[in-house]
């Protein structure tokens, strides 16, 4: 996918993986009139963070509203990086799972008003 390519590019990423794709089903496409279902994807990659010597997980939310009639895709990401130290390691799948919860909520409340502030 382009768009988590670029972000591993803006990320510095030394690795990355999909982990998983969530198409929408035909029967819940919305109409031309109303905000695009997305795509979503969740991912991983490995980067530097704050300025660290060692790479750290970042894990990934994305989602792809692909608005056909402006022909330009709208993209809700979100960077969740995930320290790893020395002393205690963080409950990361916990910190996933609530980050996906506040990444889910603003997915689903996203709502294009005006198609034309698309060019």
């Amino acid at each position: 996918m382009f768009h988590f390519d670029s972000l591993a590019h803006d990320n510095s990423a030394i690795s990355q993986q999909i982990l998983d794709i969530v198409l929408p089903a035909e029967r819940e496409m919305a109409s031309p009139s109303d905000t695009p279902l997305p795509i979503i994807l969740h991912g991983e990659q490995l980067a530097l963070k704050f300025n660290s010597t060692t790479p750290d997980p970042v894990r990934l939310f994305v989602a792809l509203y692909r608005i056909e009639a402006k022909r330009v895709d709208l993209v809700l990401t979100a960077n969740i990086p995930i320290p790893m130290t020395e002393n205690s390691p963080p409950d990361d799948e916990a910190l996933v799972e609530m980050s996906k919860q506040k990444f889910d909520m603003a997915r689903e409340s996203l709502k294009i008003h005006d198609f034309d502030l698309f060019a």
